[in-house]
Order: C-alpha cells, then structure tokens, then sequence
C-alpha cells in the first residue's frame, strides 16, 4: 500500500472510498477497473482500500470507547469523594440515635420517668460512633499431617499382632526369588518361643495381610538346598518335619532335618579356603565354597600374612591373632580383605553391584566393596533395598529412604519391613499392618 492510498482513505473515511493509481499516483473513482490516465489495471487495489478503510474505522471506534470510559470513570470517583468529605454532625447523629432508641425502648417495654430513657439512651448514642469495629475471627492454622492415616495409603490397617515380621526378601536370596514358589511376596510373622527373646515361631502371610499360617507353625527356612526349603514341624510326627509351599500347604515329607546354614568355606591370598563352622576352624585345599555372596563377614580370616579372629582352635597356631570379636569383611572370590566392622548385617546386590550393611558400634552404614559409604546417613536399624527403597530406623521411628539417603516414607512408624511391588509391612501403635510405599 502507497502513503497516497494512507491518505485517500482518512479523507474519504465515511464517503464512498477512491483509490490511487499506483502507478501514476491519479485519484481515481471508487469502482474505476483501470486508471483513466495509464490505462492500467487496478481491480486487484479495491480488497487492499476497503480493508484499510474498515481498519481505520474500528480504530477510531476503539479509541472512542476507551475515551468515553474513561471519562465515565473519572467523574464517578470525583462524585464518591465529594460525598464522603462532608462533614457529620456529631449532634445530628447523636439525635437520630437518641430517636431510634426512644422507638425502641417505647416498643419493647414501659417507660416509668424521663430520666430512665433520656439519659441511658444519651450516653449510648454518644458512645456508640467512637466504637473501633472488631475484626472477623481469623481462622485457625492448618496442622501439618503427622499420623499414617494422613501420610499413607493402607492395605491393611494395623490389626496383627506379632513380635517381630521377618519379610521373604530379607533373608531368602535372590537366585531363589521365584524357585519353588513366590516366597519373596511372602513374610513370615514371629513370635517368642517359650518367653525367650533369641528364639522365635515364625508363621506365614503376604503382602495383602492374609494370615496363612499363625505363628506356632514354626517354620524353618534353608535357602542352601536346592530348591529352596521352606519347612515346618510335622503334626503328625514330632521328630519329622513337612515341606510347605507358599500358601502353606503340605507339599511332602522333609528328610533332611535342619539346614547347613552353619558351615561356610571361604578363599584366602595363599590359595586355600578357610572352612569353619560353630565348633571347629582349619584351612584346607577345597576347589569350592557353600557361600554365595560375593561379600560375607567372617570371625577368621587370612589377612597380611596371618589369620586374624576370634574363635578358639585353628590348624596352626602360630598363625593367628585375635581382633576383640571384630568380623572381618572379605570379597569371597578372592579373599581380599575390606574392612574389620562390629557387625556383617547383610550382604546384597542394587544396581549390580555388591554391599553391604555393617554394624560398628550401635549405628548401621551401608558400604561398598571398597569401604566406602554408598548411603548417607547412620541408622538404628537398616535393611536391603527393594523396589529401590531400603526400610531404615532413626531417632527410635522408622520410616523409607531411597538409595540417596532422601526419605520416601516418613519415619513415623515403631517398625518397617523390606517393601515387595510397592507394599510394606509397618508397625504401628504395637499392631502390624501394609502399607502402599508408592
């Protein structure tokens, strides 16, 4: 569009539009199909001028709107403060009250003397405008959720009581998570035996609270054998024991008794493997050893040119000195040793990789094989990681983290298990319960 076209269209704004030849500049007729002057087309200016045309209009008519509006505006807010700078006669308003509460008195009960309403109702009506107008009651601050009710999602509401639970995936290894059975979703409920605290009867149940077994069953686990052993004293037999599978069935006889969960071989630098059980320790040459974890705690082990330990009895004496009943942590394929602790917890794999969970003193850490932490943090109680999150006790209450140290569940709970597809198993107020931990 040409500055003519500009100009022709604000002059002509409410007549019949003209347009400008574009090449000659001549005004030509608003309906014109050619200039009169060059002979040229100019069909295709007429959508371009009345486009323009209608744009001016709806300008102005915006900008007239906006104007008048805002005048409108201005007056009102000059009339309102007019009003409200007049004076109030204190008199006037002391009158009209005395009147009203005259109406009042004389509507609601008898009047006896002058002096009982004129002067009660003088004092009032002076009162009265110098009042300062209460605020509205202010509403109570919210409280932040500290129950589970407020914080957690139940499965089961805390209803089963139990000393202890000891959940499938805390002491069942991995290579049996799905041999003979689904055992990892299963947990198993304790009780004191015969009022002794070391001694437990453990029962059955999942993480939907389902009660298979009650805690008398008294089940045994053996994770050596292969498969997995899960079994229980045999009602029928007091001397013999039944396998059971993982709704607490009767899946056969159990031949073998007790396990073999005391005996352990481990290697050393020189090439042999340290072999001990409860009542016995000597090195021999063995090309095999029962422990399956790459990282285990033992009472004796060969460490810088000497067997170091605590328990009595060992092929040479010469050999060995004794670490005040400290366990040394080794990586079992090669003996090497990573560090002497209080306590060998637990030994497990997350993300592939080995650690473990290690006692010195009263609080638990977790390390690497390298005796480097790999979760910030010291806690009072510390389990291995499932679904990513680890069930950790602090300051006396137990709660989640996740492989950072960051809490997942916060710690309001007397006690928490190993968590299984997002549910856990929770103490709480001395009943046991499950929880979603997702």
């Amino acid at each position: 569009m040409t500055k003519e076209m500009f100009k022709n269209a604000f002059k002509n704004i409410f007549h019949k539009t003209r347009i400008v030849c574009p090449h000659c500049g001549t005004v030509q007729r608003h309906d014109a199909d050619t200039c009169c002057i060059c002979g040229n087309d100019l069909k295709f200016l007429h959508d371009d001028t009345y486009k323009l045309k209608n744009i001016i209009r709806v300008s102005l008519g915006c900008i007239t709107a906006a104007v008048i509006a805002a005048a409108t505006l201005i007056v009102c807010n000059i009339i309102k403060s007019s009003d409200s700078d007049k004076p109030v006669s204190k008199e006037a308003y002391a009158d009209e009250t005395t009147e009203s509460v005259e109406e009042t008195n004389e509507a609601t009960e008898p009047v006896t003397t002058e002096q009982k309403t004129e002067e009660p109702t003088t004092e009032k009506a002076t009162e009265k405008p110098t009042e300062k107008p209460t605020d509205p009651p202010t509403e109570a601050p919210t409280e932040a959720p500290t129950t589970p009710d407020q914080l957690v999602e139940w499965v089961c509401r805390p209803s089963v009581k139990a000393a202890d639970i000891v959940a499938g995936n805390d002491i069942i290894k991995e290579e049996y998570k799905n041999k003979g059975g689904d055992w990892w979703n299963r947990v198993f409920p304790a009780d004191h035996m015969n009022g002794n605290n070391s001694d437990l009867y453990m029962g059955l149940a999942d993480y939907a609270g389902n009660i298979f077994l009650p805690t008398s069953s008294d089940i045994q686990i053996d994770q050596y054998f292969d498969p997995l052993s899960i079994y229980m004293k045999n009602p029928q037999d007091q001397n013999g024991y039944i396998r059971i599978d993982d709704k607490g069935n009767n899946a056969g006889i159990m031949y073998c008794g007790y396990g073999s969960d005391g005996i352990s071989y481990y290697n050393t630098y020189d090439g042999k493997f340290l072999y001990f059980d409860l009542s016995n320790i000597y090195v021999q040459d063995l090309p095999f050893t029962y422990c399956k974890d790459d990282l285990v705690g033992v009472r004796t082990v060969y460490y810088d040119g000497k067997y170091t330990g605590a328990y009595d009895g060992v092929a040479d004496q010469s050999r060995i000195i004794y670490k005040d009943d400290k366990v040394a942590l080794i990586e079992r394929t090669t003996g090497r040793f990573i560090a002497y602790v209080d306590e060998v917890f637990r030994a497990d794999k997350y993300d592939g990789k080995w650690y473990a969970i290690v006692r010195n003193g009263k609080k638990y850490t977790y390390i690497d094989a390298n005796a480097k932490s790999i979760v910030p943090g010291e806690y009072e109680e510390a389990y291995q990681f499932r679904d990513g999150m680890a069930a950790v006790k602090k300051n006396g209450k137990a709660g989640f983290i996740n492989s950072k140290g960051e809490t997942v569940v916060p710690f309001i709970f007397e006690e928490t298990r190993n968590c299984y597809d997002g549910k856990a198993w929770v103490k709480y107020n001395g009943l046991w319960g499950v929880i979603k931990v997702k």
